[in-house]
């Protein structure tokens, strides 16, 4: 963030944040930035902060892929420029996404929340739809771990997870994302709350 921040010059961050990701490995995210990132000085810096062998071949591979012209444009029809996604589970497995508080995530949470405040940069927390099957005491748990965060610094919460969007589990194609049909569901639903303020638990 110290890298692009500067360059983008940002009037507004909007952070997505949800249970799985703050117990999850931060692998896949560091892996995405390393080897495709235009900064192979913020590459080589995530790489050692990962700690893993692996980033070695995440660096190697961004830095001899860098100039190679970009993929093939897809033949897949796109919907306002992105493609959609048809396919749909049929069973879910609430283990995948059962919350564990790991400090580790939330210590990352205020760092970035109190740089963006340090550059004067509004920050709008959104909370994205889960299924109806979604495990409500991880979201409660998680929503606990983050509360002193969001009091300290008065974020903005934005809850897109609304009852009246009717989500059911044929609307995913995974345990955390919507496909064509719970897209069309929530973008519907979406306008009339979208300004409402999240209530946090407290117990």
């Amino acid at each position: 963030m110290t890298q692009y921040n500067p360059l983008a010059k940002p009037k507004l961050v909007i952070l997505d944040i949800y249970s799985c990701v703050f117990c999850q490995s931060p692998y896949e995210s560091a892996a995405d930035l390393i080897q495709n990132g235009n900064s192979h000085g913020a590459a080589l810096k995530m790489a050692l902060q990962l700690g893993d062998i692996r980033a070695v071949n995440m660096l190697a591979v961004g830095i001899a892929t860098c100039d190679l012209p970009a993929l093939p444009a897809t033949e897949d029809s796109l919907y306002n420029g992105s493609r959609e996604v048809k396919d749909r589970i049929s069973n879910f497995n609430t283990d995948n996404c059962r919350y564990q508080s790991d400090k580790v995530h939330t210590v990352a949470f205020e760092r970035t929340i109190r740089y963006l405040r340090n550059q004067n940069i509004p920050v709008v927390l959104t909370i994205p739809p889960k299924s109806v099957n979604y495990l409500e005491e991880s979201n409660r748990e998680f929503m606990r771990d983050i509360q002193p965060v969001i009091e300290k610094y008065n974020l903005h919460v934005i809850e897109l997870c609304m009852s009246g969007t009717r989500l059911v589990i044929a609307d995913y194609p995974d345990i955390s994302h919507l496909n064509k049909h719970g897209t069309k569901k929530h973008s519907k639903a979406l306008p009339e709350n979208i300004f409402k303020r999240t209530t946090i638990a407290r117990n």
